[in-house]
């Protein structure tokens, strides 16, 4: 019975760090949004609830808070990253191009784009990637996937903004 609760709590904490570790590393590699991973808080409760039971009959009982506490900092870590580069601000359009496609939807949600006349956009968000006839487009990068492009599409009517659209290419 006791090989059995160490095994539990050391597969538990393992898969808990993998999956922390898979995480954070396509944040890095990908910048695929994600939230608190919760099967993972759900796997530190478990852990410290199990150890807590066992401590003083667990030779490394100072081991799972370690995991513990280095499971919470690849956490936080990887909120901290993806909470800066979802937030929109001009400093961080013009100098991380490679993360406009997680800053786009905080700039439509907080500027109202259909307000703003061209010299407006231009003065927000720089000069456009290309021009066509009255549509500016603004090469956003990928969110998720790495043949896939986002571009944000801005049209204009008498220096108005008429529309303004994230697509896929």
């Amino acid at each position: 019975m006791k090989l059995i609760r160490q095994v539990t709590i050391a597969v538990i904490m393992l898969v808990s760090l993998v999956y922390s570790l898979a995480v954070w590393w396509l944040n890095l590699f990908f910048t695929i949004r994600t939230a608190i991973p919760l099967i993972t808080l759900a796997a530190i409760l478990i852990t410290l609830i199990i150890t807590r039971r066992n401590a003083q009959r667990a030779k490394l009982s100072w081991l799972v808070p370690g995991v513990v506490t280095l499971i919470l900092t690849i956490n936080i870590t990887v909120l901290s990253y993806n909470h800066y580069f979802t937030s929109f601000t001009p400093n961080k359009w013009h100098h991380h191009e490679a993360y406009r496609a997680m800053m786009v939807d905080d700039l439509i949600a907080s500027y109202q784009l259909d307000t703003m006349t061209q010299s407006e956009i231009i003065d927000l968000l720089g000069e456009p990637t290309f021009s066509q006839l009255a549509d500016s487009f603004y090469y956003l990068g990928n969110k998720s996937a790495i043949l896939f492009l986002e571009w944000l599409t801005i049209t204009y009517q008498d220096d108005q903004v008429i529309e303004y659209r994230v697509f896929v290419d």
